[in-house]
């Protein structure tokens, strides 16, 4: 097997353009990786939650846009690596963390 990187274009209605000519009977293996500057631009898709979670749970804010910037969570995770190494705080499993979440209420 032989590998060609191809970058192919969408119009309107999510068609690729400019398909390129194979050999007859030819089998093609394709793996798409989306450009992320493409993913910024198309508008934000609501989906629904399963029947199952149907008036059980309320969608507060967008769970997957980031509270702070990355460069702050980072310097967040290395302040709690020293205070765990300096033992001024104690690491959870997520075991025991889902515990403590589920005694709080």
């Amino acid at each position: 097997m032989s590998a060609e990187r191809l970058f192919l274009t969408t119009d309107a209605q999510g068609c690729i353009t400019e398909l390129p000519q194979f050999e007859p009977n030819q089998e093609v293996e394709l793996i798409a990786l989306f450009s992320k500057k493409q993913a910024h631009t198309s508008q934000s898709v609501y989906r629904k939650p399963p029947v199952e979670l149907a008036g059980k749970v309320k969608i507060l804010t967008d769970v997957f846009a980031a509270d702070i910037a990355d460069d702050e969570a980072i310097a967040l995770a290395k302040q709690r690596d020293r205070e765990i190494g300096n033992g001024e705080v104690e690491p959870l499993s997520h075991k025991q963390l889902m515990a403590k979440l589920r005694d709080a209420r």
